[in-house]
C-alpha cells in the first residue's frame, strides 16, 4: 500500500503567476484506506485518476477511469472507498489551468495511459535525475488538459445525411459531382 510523492511528502500548495507550474504528483498504489479532508482547499489545482478500484469525491462514488479535478480553494473532501484502490495525482497552477480547464468535478475517460506515464516518469525522474527537464514534463502536462477539454465537450449532435454527404465527397474529390449527383 505504497504512496509515492515525486517531490517528497512536504506541503507543495503554491500559486504561480508562471503559464504553467508543477507543484507536484505521485500514485497511490493498492489503498484501502485513505482520507484527505481539506475544507479550505488548496491554493492550486489537483486532478485525480483512478486506476483500479473506487473514490468518494464528496459523497460521489466513482470508479475506474474517473477524472476528477479540484479548483483552486474550493474545499476537498475524498477517500478511498474500495479495497485495492489505485490512483495518480497532480497539482499544480498557473494562468493556462483557468483556460483550458474552466470546471472542475468528475469526466469519465476510461483507461488513461498517458496519466499514469506522466506520474511514473515524473516521479522517476525526480527521485533519479539531478536537474529533470521540467519543461518537457509542462508540455505533457498541458498535452493531458487538452484531452481532457475535448472529453468535456458536449457530443455534437448526429447529421446522418449531412455525414453521408460529407463521406462521399471526401470520397469522390476528383470527380467533381455536382450537387444533384451528391444529393
Amino acid at each position: 500500500m505504497p504512496a509515492y510523492f515525486s517531490l517528497g511528502n512536504k506541503n507543495s500548495d503554491a500559486v504561480s503567476d508562471k503559464y504553467l507550474q508543477i507543484n507536484n504528483c505521485g500514485f497511490c498504489v493498492d489503498m484501502d484506506k485513505t482520507v484527505v479532508n481539506r475544507p479550505q482547499g488548496r491554493t492550486d489545482h489537483q486532478l485525480i485518476y483512478i486506476k483500479k478500484g473506487q473514490m468518494d469525491f464528496d459523497g460521489q462514488l466513482l470508479g475506474e477511469g474517473f477524472v476528477y479535478l479540484y479548483k483552486p480553494h474550493e474545499p476537498q473532501r475524498y477517500r478511498v472507498a474500495g479495497p485495492s484502490t489505485t490512483f495518480y495525482w497532480i497539482h499544480f497552477t498557473g494562468s493556462l489551468p483557468e483556460e483550458l480547464l474552466p470546471r472542475g468535478g468528475a469526466v469519465y475517460w476510461g483507461p488513461f495511459p498517458e496519466f499514469e506515464r506522466f506520474c511514473k516518469n515524473f516521479y522517476l525522474d525526480h527521485r533519479l535525475s539531478a536537474q529533470p527537464n521540467i519543461h518537457y514534463y509542462e508540455g505533457l502536462l498541458i498535452c493531458l488538459m487538452a484531452q481532457l477539454t475535448e472529453a468535456r465537450k458536449p457530443p455534437k449532435p448526429h447529421h446522418r445525411k449531412l455525414d453521408a454527404a460529407l463521406l462521399a465527397m471526401s470520397e469522390n474529390i476528383s470527380l467533381r459531382l455536382s450537387n444533384e449527383a451528391l444529393a
